[in-house]
């Protein structure tokens, strides 16, 4: 790794870069970012408690005439602020008929049920039993024993954040198709950022990594923010992983020594396909020892939104790398078990070998609705007279809306969503009409 000094606070918090490397001339990192590096950190990470915390969102969309609702693992949770300004929580459901306490609103600190009235003070009702939750000031936490299957805490792991009173937040919130775990390793791999978002970093150096000689699993890092072409901000920083969930960032040396970016995990649920969705909430707190910080906090209201803007734009191409790891992940482990399924039925059965293998070649199904197909395969269709490419993009079971339409669906009738290679729109087909790609097509 480079033996570079640290970047110092300059009398001025901008640089101008003298001699700016084009993009495709930077140093590659693909040798340093070693996959062994970056899964061990992650694993090391994933063994981290958590004590069944999950963050729900910003502290700042819990008003006192509206509460914040979200899903964990497919458990609907929603809270509020009691008549005392307490936090309050528990599932999203109404204990009455099920209406979505998402939508309902809070009464001098009562939740009450918009589909019949049922209020609920934030203590125990029949059918109703409030959840453990916690405000650190910036984001909403609430704990899941059932989902964690750990041993609770009465608080969840908080990252050290400067002062309220000398900084400046934002949250953003955004869902992936992934699993926390591939959020986890985007931000586990350092090595990635000035290649994938030259727009925000450059002149980007993994001074230490995990395995360096080092008993921690610290990443540090000297990167320049990009303002403009030639105007950075170059600041060093730790990245690291304090429990299963979450990865910090905090500036050590540099402009804003002290700031922290918090980047918070939580799985929601499977989409309509049955893909995981993961919500990613990441809190910037930002602050400054420079006499100007103090109008900085002054235009708070202001600043958010662009802090939010920037947050978003980076995580448009991170959830697409969260995205492709699970993609890879699953694909990996559908091979894998296919190839272990034709070896078990090869031993069992020697004879029906031929035969087998004769199925397997041309994905007869036997039922005469088609080929069976899994996601990723490459497939042909007929459109207005034409055929169309593109590949599968997962199997649809039941009834739901996909590909802007309403798709009747069951385990008996399947359907299948596929994304066309040459106009990339998404189409909803029955098996039958679709025919898989063999080698040589």
């Amino acid at each position: 790794m480079s033996p570079d000094p640290s970047p110092r606070r300059a009398r001025y918090p901008l640089r101008l870069r003298r001699r700016p490397v084009r993009w495709e001339r930077q140093v590659p990192t693909w040798r340093q970012a070693r996959p062994a590096v970056i899964t061990g950190a992650l694993q090391r990470a994933l063994a981290r408690p958590s004590g069944n915390w999950f963050v729900v969102g910003a502290t700042a969309d819990v008003t006192s005439t509206r509460p914040l609702s979200g899903t964990v693992a497919g458990t609907e949770v929603v809270v509020w602020r009691d008549a005392r300004g307490r936090l309050v929580g528990g599932p999203g459901q109404c204990p009455h008929l099920g209406a979505p306490l998402a939508d309902s609103p809070v009464r001098c600190g009562t939740l009450v049920c918009h589909w019949h009235g049922l209020s609920l003070d934030g203590s125990a009702y029949v059918g109703w039993e409030p959840l453990p939750v916690h405000d650190d000031g910036v984001l909403v936490w609430v704990r899941l024993d059932a989902v964690g299957g750990e041993e609770p805490t009465r608080a969840p792991v908080v990252p050290v954040r400067p002062a309220p009173a000398a900084s400046v937040h934002a949250v953003w919130t955004g869902v992936g198709t992934c699993e926390p775990r591939d959020v986890v390793a985007n931000r586990l791999d350092p090595w990635h950022g000035a290649w994938l978002h030259p727009y925000s970093f450059v002149d980007l150096t993994v001074v230490r990594a995990p395995g360096d000689g080092q008993d921690d699993d610290t990443f540090v890092v000297d990167v320049s923010f990009r303002l403009a072409r030639r105007v950075v901000v170059p600041v060093r920083a730790e990245f690291t992983a304090p429990e299963p969930r979450t990865v910090l960032m905090r500036i050590t040396e540099g402009e804003g020594v002290g700031s922290v970016v918090e980047t918070h995990a939580t799985p929601l649920g499977p989409d309509g396909l049955g893909r995981p969705r993961t919500a990613v909430v990441e809190a910037v707190v930002a602050t400054s020892q420079r006499p100007g910080f103090a109008l900085a906090r002054a235009l708070a209201p202001a600043l958010r939104p662009l802090m939010r803007t920037a947050a978003g734009r980076l995580w448009r191409d991170d959830l697409a790398y969260a995205g492709r790891l699970r993609d890879l992940r699953e694909r990996g482990m559908k091979e894998k078990g296919t190839t272990m399924a034709k070896n078990t039925e090869s031993r069992k059965n020697t004879k029906d070998t031929k035969d087998t293998r004769h199925a397997e070649n041309t994905n007869e199904t036997g039922n005469g609705k088609g080929e069976k197909l899994v996601q990723g395969d490459e497939v042909t269709w007929n459109s207005h007279g034409s055929t169309t490419e593109g590949t599968v993009e997962g199997e649809i079971t039941r009834r739901t809306e996909a590909a802007g339409r309403t798709v009747d669906a069951s385990p008996d009738d399947p359907q299948y969503e596929v994304r066309s290679a040459k106009s990339g729109k998404p189409a909803v087909h029955d098996p039958s009409a679709l025919r898989k790609k063999r080698t040589g097509d």
